[in-house]
């Protein structure tokens, strides 16, 4: 009979054995399972939005102060995560820097949580590409960069015809309130929400750096004063059409200045009136404005635009020719002459050619 009880007992013990075994497994299985649900739901919180790459980009504000839980809650609330989590989650995940930057982001439901966390800590705004011509004026600038979006015109306008004096770029500070002529035409990223006065600071560190700066700072150390070669530069631009022509045009113009003679620049007329239809008559010759070259001596009394590096570098080193005179050919190049006799003759010659002159 003892054989038996131990036998049983023996036979109980591993029933139990084998019951707590599989409900360890079964646990096993469960938690497995648990795991991969929770590993599931993090992974699709760190999945994008939409699928669709030409999703709709939405422009968000990010405020100073705020960190990853500020800045999930607002992109669920935007719909371009699914979960608040998910950001503060990309960031943990990709050891990334919780330290986030303002400004204004665009940001599409396409992008990962992991992507707009790097684009926020980067400090990679939503900019506008924008190109200023060469020869663009100060009104011209403001239109466009209003059409851009980027600008209120009244506001740039007033801001850099009547206060350029209170604009300071680490040395430089334009010699006038009007900066027509000091910014400088080049292509711009443009953050999106920057103000008109930070625009302005933009384009006269340009100025500063590939003009002012430019050759060993070359156009400062010049005898004549800075506006002096910045308003003749800008006659150059608006005067010339190719590259080769600038030194040409700017020896023509100091040789009348030199000699006390009328500019007689077109160009300055019409900035002066930019309604003007583009050609000049006999009566327009007597028009009394500070921008009438053919009635007053001497430079216009600012810039008539903004002018690239070339046309800087031409009123900076003239060619060492004796013209006073040039005509424009009907490709945009220029013949040039010593004397009014030549002036004449060539003017004929190209009227006669059915040039423009």
């Amino acid at each position: 009979m003892a054989s038996k009880s131990r036998k049983s007992r023996k036979a109980g013990s591993g029933t139990v054995r084998v019951a707590r075994a599989a409900s360890v497994a079964v646990l096993g299985v469960c938690f497995a399972i648990a795991l991969m649900v929770v590993m599931l739901t993090f992974a699709t919180l760190l999945l994008p939005m939409s699928r669709d790459v030409h999703a709709k980009p939405v422009l968000v504000t990010v405020k100073r102060g705020w960190g990853p839980r500020e800045i999930g809650a607002m992109l669920e609330k935007e719909h371009l995560i699914r979960k608040a989590l998910g950001f503060r989650l990309a960031i943990r995940v990709n050891q990334m820097s919780s330290r986030m930057r303002a400004g204004q982001y665009e940001l599409s439901p396409a992008m990962s949580p992991r992507q707009m966390a790097e684009l926020i800590s980067l400090g990679r705004t939503a900019s506008t590409l924008v190109t200023i011509p060469e020869g663009f004026t100060v009104d011209q600038i403001a239109t466009r960069l209003e059409k851009e979006g980027l600008a209120k015109r009244d506001v740039f306008l007033k801001l850099a015809q009547t206060q350029g004096r209170s604009f300071h770029v680490r040395d430089f500070t334009p010699p006038s309130n009007n900066l027509e002529g000091f910014l400088y035409p080049d292509t711009y990223y443009i953050p999106k929400a920057t103000s008109e006065r930070d625009i302005i600071v933009m384009m006269l560190a340009a100025f500063r750096t590939q003009a002012l700066n430019r050759d060993g700072g070359a156009l400062a150390k010049r005898g004549r004063s800075l506006e002096d070669i910045v308003t003749l530069a800008s006659l150059v631009e608006k005067e010339a059409e190719i590259d080769k022509d600038r030194p040409l045009i700017a020896a023509a113009l100091v040789n009348r200045l030199n000699r006390k003679m009328p500019l007689q620049c077109d160009a300055a007329f019409f900035y002066a009136s930019p309604d003007h239809k583009r050609r000049l008559y006999f009566k327009d010759y007597k028009v009394d404005s500070p921008y009438n070259t053919y009635l007053h001596l001497g430079l216009t009394p600012t810039p008539i635009a903004n002018p690239g590096w070339s046309s800087i570098n031409a009123a900076m080193n003239p060619a060492a020719v004796n013209y006073l005179y040039y005509v424009a050919r009907k490709d945009g190049s220029h013949a040039f002459a010593a004397t009014f006799e030549d002036f004449k003759r060539i003017k004929a010659q190209l009227v006669a050619e059915g040039a423009r002159a």
